[in-house]
């Protein structure tokens, strides 16, 4: 008994010996309270208690790195829910360098840290250095944890993401589907994670334009996000923005519109207006208004837009590119040629490419909406030279379709998957019929051999694009190849039909 006064009387009077030592245990309920805010996308509160937990214990020598750099991810996962990417990159890189410290620089917790830094590239649109970050995060996360694991399945959704944004939709669906076996398999069904992995397998499916199984993938995934979060939560939001578009891209504008404006509200009332995601819903809205005929308050729209995304990410980013893209579009069904060339023009810089230079598609940060502007800038030129008839244009659109053919040659190259190439080649189709057309009309105008051996190599490729698609079709047999004649026709132009949302 005296000796267990003793050691009572030693902790209660002698605090030298435990200066520097942190209650762990409190800290650890601070610390899991504040992951628990940051995951269901309680933002502000869990930012706040990241924030004072960390300026409290940081300069503690005992200040556990699990949790020190747990709340730097935090502060970083917050940041980046507000679109403050500075900020996020910061906290993030503020993490491994406390783990490279401490000699921590190969576990499990730097893969945690290259998981985020993963997130932040893809947020960002730098899909290359997003799936350099997600690979190692996935080599320590399959060496310590096995292949078979839900941080597994979290870094699986994120190359998913990447894949996806790079035109690779198989090879996408197949890490997606991956993910969500092990999550089926480990956590409970209506878990909001598994409704993550549904949300992400439809915009797969959308991409494949099988828009009954994307509807579907949605609804799974509206229903277990609104068991488990209340009705303005941003996932919620993600999904009405998703199932919102199925609807436009099959012409159900009013519908489309509903679920725009459901979203749209939804992160009015989270995030201030210079919020990416605000950005998006007014660059769909906008092309739903214009649509209908409401130039107006599409043109509006288009332009609050761009504004945003031009102050978050500056002047080169895949998202600034788009909202050119569609202004282009606004521009070319309006018959303003100038002003649908400039925007274009805009939407080329805004992607890092120059055309008329020779193309370097490594630096490209969309290369499927560079194919897209590729196929639809010629339209331009194409529309001027049958008012002016001034070979010039026609010259123009000529040096678009090479540049696209070489885009194909370097994107079918990169896809694992071949259900990606058919897709890629169904868009290559459209662009090489649009260039044999080109390149016969500039051989009869200017008696240049070239143009028609070009429209020969160009018609040989068609050739073994439609092969593919026969072969899609499990039509093989019956395959009888491109027309041996080719008409050629002044007046045919094809026109944009799909914008993008």
């Amino acid at each position: 008994m005296r000796f267990f006064c003793l050691a009572v009387l030693i902790l209660s009077h002698c605090p030298s010996l435990f200066a520097n030592a942190i209650d762990t245990s409190a800290l650890r309920i601070q610390y899991r309270q504040a992951l628990e805010w940051n995951e269901a996308r309680q933002t502000k509160k869990a930012s706040r208690l990241a924030e004072r937990t960390l300026e409290k214990f940081k300069q503690e020598a005992t200040f556990p790195p699990d949790i020190h750099s747990g709340l730097y991810n935090i502060l970083g996962d917050c940041a980046l829910e507000m679109g403050l990417f500075t900020e996020a990159l910061k906290k993030y890189q503020e993490a491994a360098e406390l783990l490279q410290a401490k000699g921590l620089g190969e576990g499990l917790l730097m893969a945690e840290v290259f998981h985020k830094l993963g997130n932040y590239y893809q947020e960002t649109k730098q899909f290359s250095q997003a799936e350099t970050y997600l690979a190692k995060a996935l080599l320590i996360r399959q060496e310590q944890l096995g292949k078979w694991h839900t941080k597994v399945a979290d870094t699986y959704i994120n190359l998913g993401i990447c894949r996806q944004f790079n035109g690779d939709f198989d090879k996408a669906l197949d890490f997606h589907q991956q993910a969500l076996a092990i999550r089926l398999d480990l956590i409970p069904d209506e878990a909001p994670q598994i409704a993550q992995c549904y949300n992400n397998i439809g915009l797969c499916y959308d991409d494949q334009q099988n828009y009954a199984a994307s509807k579907e993938a949605y609804q799974n995934a509206l229903s277990r996000y609104l068991l488990a979060y209340p009705n303005n939560h941003p996932d919620v939001a993600d999904v009405y923005l998703n199932l919102g578009n199925v609807y436009g891209l099959e012409g159900h504008l009013d519908t489309f519109i509903l679920y725009q404006t459901k979203a749209l509200e939804i992160w009015q009332f989270l995030h201030q207006e210079n919020h990416p995601l605000i950005a998006l819903a007014y660059n769909n809205l906008a092309n739903a208004y214009d649509e209908q005929g409401n130039s107006k308050k599409a043109f509006q729209l288009f332009q609050k837009a761009l504004g945003i995304r031009k102050e978050i990410y500056g002047a080169v980013h895949p998202d600034v590119a788009t909202t050119y893209f569609n202004i282009g579009l606004f521009h070319y069904w309006a018959s303003q040629w100038e002003q649908a060339d400039q925007a274009f023009q805009a939407s080329f810089a805004a992607l890092d490419y120059q055309p008329g230079h020779h193309p370097v598609f490594e630096q490209v940060n969309d290369p499927i909406l560079l194919l897209r502007l590729l196929q639809i800038a010629p339209e331009v030129p194409k529309q001027r030279y049958r008012e002016a008839a001034e070979i010039g244009f026609l010259l123009e659109a000529a040096n678009y379709y090479e540049q696209a053919d070489l885009l194909i040659d370097y994107l079918r190259t990169r896809y694992e998957a071949i259900a990606s190439k058919l897709l890629l080649a169904t868009s290559a189709q459209d662009i090489y019929e649009d260039a044999i057309e080109v390149a016969l009309i500039l051989g009869q105008l200017t008696a240049d051999d070239n143009y028609l051996r070009q429209a020969f190599q160009f018609s040989e490729k068609s050739k073994g694009v439609l092969l593919l698609e026969a072969l899609q079709q499990s039509d093989a047999a019956n395959f009888s190849g491109v027309p041996n004649a080719i008409s050629v026709s002044y007046t045919h132009l094809t026109l944009p039909t799909k914008r993008i949302v």
